[in-house]
């Protein structure tokens, strides 16, 4: 994190699973069409952490080792029933049954910081979840589709690995679930040469899992809050500007906020940080990493040769509005809006069998973030996650 080592982790980990799925499904014939099915998955993940502190009067390790094993298994169903050539009903439904078992060992070496604890932590959780869905769809003509849905679906809850700080009431976390209604069209117009579809929906959240820096522990933690909700609407187009160019786009509003987090970190208000290890009911602020606006536009073209080979192009803008990355709102946490361009241009054998391309990722070199937390032990310092700035690279393409 500093010119001179403040945290050092040695982190090592060994996961494996194994899943399988079972599906039958009707023929396409008739009004009623169906599918069933039933999935297995199984895995179990070995973690172990060594980190050594540095700075102060600390010069101490902990010591960690987390075993998880996790068996989930489920059985599902969906219909549609065409009514008449206007109107289709689409109904699903999914049983999950998921077991979770977790133990950590913990040790400590020399001077470490008092938060860092060497008792050991186990849990067992046991979940089931029922999640419906159902969707109405009114079919105009072949150009014109309108339609509402509503779904429910669920996360499971689980454990916090390779914590050094806590007890037993963080070591673990609750599922999390979700009510979605959605309403939208999709629509051909131009004559084939346009399409567009729009979207407007709500999600509500409970038991939302959210993790978080603690800055009293200098450690990441998974908690619930109580409740969100996120809405929005939702815009996408293509339109064919000539047989070898299309123009296609996006662009996206999103309200994301919190209804309720009764044990939220406080936030920074008027961009002054709260007290240490200050609690409060953040309802209302708006949860961060979820930009207001986003959308992209590109320009693509698939042009014949002469030869039979074909020239491929696609030129794309894409962005977002600002957002802040850390939960406290802190402004040094906060992504300034930004946008990057992407290139690509390649080129098609006249059979098909290859494809060679130069392709160019945020060629403008943007920097930007996706996450942010306060550096550990050093107030008012700040550490990102930065993304990937200028990316080029030459693809080449086989087909057998």
């Amino acid at each position: 994190f500093t010119v001179q080592p403040l945290l050092r982790t040695i982190f090592q980990e060994d996961f494996n699973q194994i899943s399988q799925e079972l599906r039958l499904t009707s023929s396409n014939e008739g009004p009623l069409t169906w599918i069933v099915g039933a999935y297995a998955h199984k895995n179990e993940i070995d973690m172990h952490q060594n980190t050594h502190v540095l700075t102060g009067p600390f010069n101490g390790a902990s010591d960690r080792l987390f075993n998880q094993t996790n068996e989930s298994y489920s059985i599902y169903g969906q219909a549609t029933y065409a009514f008449n050539d206007h109107w289709k009903l689409t109904a699903g439904l999914r049983q999950t049954w998921e077991d979770k078992a977790a133990e950590q060992t913990r040790s400590t070496t020399g001077v470490v910081p008092p938060t860092w604890l060497n008792t050991p932590l186990s849990g067992q959780r046991e979940e089931s979840q029922l999640d419906p869905s159902v969707q109405v769809q009114y079919i105009v003509d072949r150009d014109m589709m309108f339609y509402a849905s509503y779904a429910k679906g669920s996360k499971a809850g689980g454990f916090v690995g390779a914590q050094s700080t806590g007890g037993p009431s963080s070591f673990e976390f609750e599922g999390e679930t979700s009510n979605s209604i959605e309403i939208g069209t999709k629509l051909t117009l131009l004559d084939g040469r346009a399409t567009v579809n729009l979207a407007a929906y709500t999600s509500k959240f409970e038991d939302l899992q959210v993790s978080g820096f603690n800055s009293a522990t200098n450690a990441f933690i998974t908690t619930n809050a109580a409740s969100a909700k996120s809405q929005g609407v939702e815009a996408e187009g293509v339109l064919r500007l000539h047989p070898s160019v299309t123009l296609s786009g996006s662009i996206a509003y999103n309200d994301a906020k919190y209804d309720s987090y009764p044990t939220a970190p406080c936030v920074y208000k008027n961009g002054v940080a709260p007290p240490a290890n200050c609690v409060e009911d953040i309802g209302g602020v708006r949860l961060p990493r979820a930009p207001k606006w986003s959308g992209a536009l590109t320009l693509n073209v698939d042009h014949p040769l002469d030869n039979g080979m074909r020239l491929q192009g696609d030129a794309t803008v894409r962005g977002r509005s600002g957002t802040y990355l850390e939960e406290n709102l802190s402004p040094t946490s906060y992504q300034e809006g930004f946008s990057k361009i992407d290139l690509r241009l390649g080129l098609v054998s006249a059979d098909d069998r290859w494809t060679l391309a130069l392709i160019g990722r945020n060629v403008t070199n943007e920097w930007t973030a996706s996450h942010s937390f306060g550096t550990p032990f050093l107030a008012g310092s700040q550490t990102y996650v930065v993304d990937p700035g200028r990316v080029v690279s030459i693809q080449l393409g086989l087909r057998y």
